[in-house]
């Protein structure tokens, strides 16, 4: 897509355009120099005047555009005002997100770009389930969540995870109201009343799920199967309060990034579900209880304390720990390994979201 350039611009222009490439190319991606040439680059796009003169100009004619951070911010603008004006080309905005992965400037604008994308899958996914979520059973609204309705949970927290790193968060204000209709209106609110409706006509006397495994049955049904034998071991990190959109996440990473294969299944909690209960609900034993004084008891032995499931899991099964992150992290790598290679067994306590969401001052980092 051509341009055509002021006559003013006559003196800037070089005779060995290649020259000039290859010059700018080398020193804008200097590891000693792209700081000066980042400082001078904001200063002559003043002297140019490049934000009106742009305003002129389609996205077609600026997308693939370096040198001046201006290019990205015009590309940002255009995909803002087309989504606020309702435009649906979503795979056109991903496009353009996707060319400007490769500029200079994108790690400035990362963020920006992070954010938006976040806000066009969410609305992609509202698109897709225009005329209603289907909600036939308690079964297959659980099943549709694994598989499918956590992604609306995914990208909303990957637009505020964007949006909190962003230092000039102005630009997104007409964005992110946007955000919160869709995620609380078109979301949260048909899917809970219909889930809700759910409960009342098929669980309240018939819980739990049936088909669907269960929390209390995760000893039995997960960890039995592994240390039945003379070596295999199994390790269980417990991370309070991680959500189930976050787990598929790092599954798909762990699958992306390491050797071997990781997978994500669903189970049904245990209700009322608070950590006390859920913590118990993951060790063995068969009668899982609340006292009248709300002390949490399996087959009438105590489970608040670490100490306390760490002796459970030991009545069970003799090769068994139980051992905060914190205190597994403060070994050096050689107490590590004696460690692990003393249990077959180890239980691993992560409080670290639960911790950060139950404080107001760390509840959005």
């Amino acid at each position: 897509h051509e341009i055509n350039l002021p006559a003013t611009w006559g003196a800037y222009r070089v005779k060995q355009k290649a020259n000039g490439v290859v010059f700018i190319d080398h020193w804008m991606n200097s590891r000693e120099d792209s700081k000066a040439f980042d400082e001078l680059a904001k200063e002559f796009e003043k002297e140019l005047d490049l934000q009106n003169l742009i305003s002129t100009w389609k996205v077609e004619q600026i997308q693939d555009c370096d040198i001046f951070p201006i290019f990205d911010k015009a590309v940002v603008i255009y995909i803002l005002n087309s989504l606020q004006n309702c435009s649906q080309e979503y795979d056109r905005f991903l496009e353009l997100i996707s060319v400007r992965k490769t500029k200079h400037w994108y790690e400035e604008f990362q963020y920006i770009y992070n954010a938006i994308t976040a806000a066009i899958e969410l609305m992609r996914f509202i698109q897709e389930y225009a005329s209603g979520f289907p909600v036939k059973s308690t079964y297959n609204t659980f099943q549709n969540y694994s598989k499918d309705y956590y992604r609306a949970d995914q990208y909303y927290r990957c637009f505020y995870e964007a949006f909190d790193h962003i230092n000039d968060q102005e630009i997104l204000k007409r964005l992110q109201p946007l955000v919160e209709n869709l995620y609380c209106n078109e979301y949260l609110q048909p899917l809970s009343l219909a889930w809700s409706q759910l409960l009342e006509a098929e669980l309240v006397n018939n819980w739990p799920m049936p088909v669907v495994r269960q929390q209390k049955d995760f000893y039995q049904d997960n960890i039995l199967p592994i240390i039945r034998g003379d070596r295999e071991k199994a390790y269980v990190i417990i991370s309070d309060a991680f959500r189930y959109e976050v787990a598929e996440e790092l599954v798909s990473r762990l699958n992306q990034e390491l050797k071997g294969s990781a997978e994500l299944t669903a189970m049904q909690g245990v209700v009322p579900s608070y950590t006390k209960l859920g913590m118990a609900g993951l060790l063995p034993g068969n009668n899982l209880q609340i006292t009248p004084q709300g002390r949490v008891m399996i087959d009438g032995k105590e489970t608040e304390s670490l100490d306390q499931r760490r002796k459970i899991l030991q009545d069970a099964f003799p090769e068994s720990t139980a051992i905060s992150l914190q205190d597994l992290l403060s070994m050096n790598r050689e107490d590590g390994r004696e460690f692990a290679k003393a249990h077959r067994l180890i239980y691993i306590y992560h409080n670290m979201v639960d911790a950060l969401g139950d404080k107001q001052t760390s509840e959005h980092r």
